[in-house]
């Protein structure tokens, strides 16, 4: 416990050491735009008046409040619907915060109707948030859950998991203040995985982590809420000083919740230190009520009557915090009667059951339970909607499907009929090749026939040549004997000269028998 203790002072340096350079360069900005101011008019003018609002707002309410509603005035001057709808958002905002919640609630009221007819849908789940919180401040819960549920559904329809976990948490707060604590931490536990899942870890999602620890602390599961503060405490490291403020008093509440007095008041000390001089007044009432109990529970009279007297003073000057001052009431009396302070006693008694009384009461058990009943009507509807468009889905697809099924049929077919022309073409285009074949062969046949009687012709001719050449060289040597004997014994000039022709014309046939013979063999 010590060692959780010293870690959680190490991030509290850590935070105070980032809050004070934030401080610096959110200076550092607004000085920036208000040097920019003399220079503009007009649309110009009224978005840095815009701009200088919201950033003071976080630091310092009252400048916020001055520069919000000159930009308001202005841009009503101006005429511009959407201008008029941001600007009074963050006037409303800023009276909010300085506790003027019905005046807040009724200029809220009257943006919701311009952005409502203007359209400006990312206004209404702004303007509807808003208020939302100004009646969770003053404990309106039926009305609170009434914006905020609104809020869901614009934001649900939108499917922005971040803008979802807003609402989401804002609706376990309500049900935390009503002690609800199941309820509570179902709506918390839906905004956690939301935020987680949208990838922003920003300060929403450390403040979901510990209203969720403060339920869990109320249902005395000790063990799980100190396991969820620990690890918020030093994973949030540059977050804004309420983090560690409501981390402490939440593990302040597991201390006296198990009877550790002294353990209990120096972790609300803590908080009371961070939070007294800081914009956060819910959780210095918080603080201040709960080191009353405790000083009170260990005798420690003195202090526990300087925080007493700032208590009354608190009480005197009163508080948009309805519920916080409640506790603070209830707080008091007991104090009071320890101290045997019959008068004060009774005093705050007297206020604790008015106050109690306006808060918790027949209508706002009738209002809930109406609410909750009409937003679980609308989430029934939506759902029958939604499952008469899936099965009006299902009917389309199912038409369409049966649509593709008869072209898938219909393009089957044609394939199996292509296939089938395809392998009757191919059959026939056998049959003819067989067909060419046989016909290639018979045809080839045919022609070795006929070359082979042809060349048997040839052979036959050559033999005969053969034989025709042999029998006239034979004639031819006959003659040519007869014609070298004749030129012997004739001795007429005239026969002589005859002969001697013959014998030449003998030669000469004889040479081109030889010359054709030569060719032939060749």
């Amino acid at each position: 416990m010590k060692m959780l203790d010293a870690s959680i002072k190490v991030v509290l340096i850590l935070v105070l050491f980032s809050i004070q350079v934030d401080v610096f360069s959110q200076t550092q900005k607004i000085d920036s735009l208000k040097s920019l101011l003399p220079h503009h008019s007009g649309g110009e003018r009224i978005d840095i008046l815009f701009e200088i609002s919201r950033q003071y707002l976080n630091s310092n309410q009252a400048g916020g409040l001055y520069f919000a509603k000159e930009a308001f005035s202005d841009a009503k001057e101006f005429g511009d619907s959407m201008r008029i709808v941001k600007t009074g958002r963050v006037y409303a905002q800023g009276l909010r915060r300085i506790g003027k919640l019905d005046s807040a609630q009724i200029l809220l009221k009257k943006l919701l109707t311009v952005a409502s007819r203007h359209a400006y849908r990312t206004e209404m789940k702004t303007i509807l948030n808003a208020l939302g919180v100004a009646y969770l401040d003053g404990a309106k819960y039926d009305e609170a859950l009434k914006f905020f549920l609104r809020s869901l559904e614009l934001r649900e329809e939108d499917k922005d998991k971040w803008e979802i976990s807003v609402a989401l948490a804002n609706i376990g707060l309500v049900y935390l203040g009503l002690d609800y604590y199941d309820n509570a931490i179902h709506y918390f536990d839906r905004a956690i995985k939301l935020k987680i899942d949208a990838g922003r870890i920003a300060d929403d999602l450390y403040l979901a982590l510990i209203n969720k620890s403060m339920c869990l602390v109320r249902q005395k599961n000790y063990r799980e809420a100190q396991k969820v503060i620990g690890k918020v405490l030093s994973d949030c490291i540059n977050c804004s000083e309420n983090i560690p403020i409501t981390g402490y008093q939440t593990l302040g509440l597991i201390s006296l919740q198990e009877g550790d007095l002294n353990l209990a008041k120096a972790r609300y000390q803590h908080s009371y230190e961070l939070s007294r001089n800081s914009q956060y007044k819910r959780n210095h009432i918080i603080s201040l009520i709960n080191l009353i109990v405790i000083h009170t529970d260990l005798d420690e009279l003195e202090s526990a009557e300087d925080y007493l007297r700032e208590a009354e003073m608190l009480a005197k000057i009163g508080s948009l915090y309805s519920y916080e001052m409640s506790h603070m009431y209830f707080r008091l009396i007991l104090a009071y009667r320890k101290l045997n302070n019959i008068e004060k006693t009774s005093f705050y008694q007297a206020k604790y059951i008015s106050l109690r009384d306006s808060i918790f009461n027949e209508d706002l058990a009738t209002n809930l339970m109406k609410i909750e009943a009409e937003h679980l009507e609308k989430e029934n509807k939506a759902k029958i909607e939604a499952q008469n468009a899936v099965l009006a889905l299902n009917q389309e697809v199912m038409l369409r499907q049966k649509y593709i099924n008869v072209f898938i049929g219909i393009v089957a077919l044609l394939f199996i009929a292509l296939i089938t022309m395809l392998v009757k073409s191919n059959r026939q285009k056998q049959k003819i090749n067989q067909l060419l074949d046989m016909k290639v062969r018979e045809r080839t046949q045919e022609l070795e026939n006929n070359r082979d009687a042809l060349q048997r012709a040839c052979e036959e001719r050559d033999i005969l040549i053969d034989k025709t050449s042999n029998d006239i060289r034979n004639s031819m040597a006959t003659i040519k004997g007869l014609c070298s004997v004749g030129l012997k014994d004739v001795n007429d000039p005239v026969a002589l000269q005859y002969i001697a022709k013959m014998d030449n014309v003998t030669d000469k046939f004889s040479a081109t028998l030889s010359m054709l013979y030569s060719t032939k063999r060749k």
